[in-house]
């Protein structure tokens, strides 16, 4: 390149190009995310727990409201089983729902945070709906998939009043 003017059309023919085609992989990212998240959400609404625990990591870690850290595959199936167990025997139907307020990539690893909302209905009772904060660690896993390594919730319920 010995013109500025050569210099000029090689940012612009190729450097730009390369620049743009750079963040459709980062959309497509965050796609597969949201659709993550999205099948987590499904299985926890219709109990499916397994479908719901195959979307972690095997080191996942869990970080809830008014208890202990847990990390592992097996400590959230255990929690999961504990859960739905006690919405069968109480006769509760839970309705969870999110909404993504940011959402980025960085590399291998990306998180989301945003505001979740559970609705649950007793038998013979009032719903009753909860609200909270949420956020989520991503892992990409070695065939370009997602999986979620770590989740933080809490509820915006005062203490004392849970």
């Amino acid at each position: 390149m010995k013109h500025y003017s050569d210099y000029i059309n090689y940012i612009t023919t190729h450097k730009l190009k390369t620049m743009q085609t750079a963040t459709i992989p980062q959309q497509d990212d965050k796609t597969a995310i949201r659709h993550l998240l999205a099948e987590v959400l499904n299985a926890f609404n219709t109990g499916e727990f397994e479908k719901a625990i195959d979307l972690h990591t095997e080191d996942v870690v869990l970080m809830e409201t008014n208890m202990p850290a847990v990390q592992g595959k097996q400590a959230l199936r255990d929690i999961f089983t504990h859960y739905f167990a006690l919405r069968k025997e109480q006769q509760t139907q839970s309705q969870l729902d999110f909404e993504i307020i940011e959402l980025e990539i960085m590399g291998d690893r990306a998180y989301a945070r945003g505001s979740v909302r559970m609705t649950t209905t007793k038998k013979n009772s009032i719903p009753l709906t909860v609200t909270g904060k949420f956020l989520c660690l991503f892992k990409r896993q070695p065939g370009g998939s997602w999986l979620r390594s770590h989740i933080v919730s809490n509820t915006d319920t005062p203490a004392g009043f849970n």
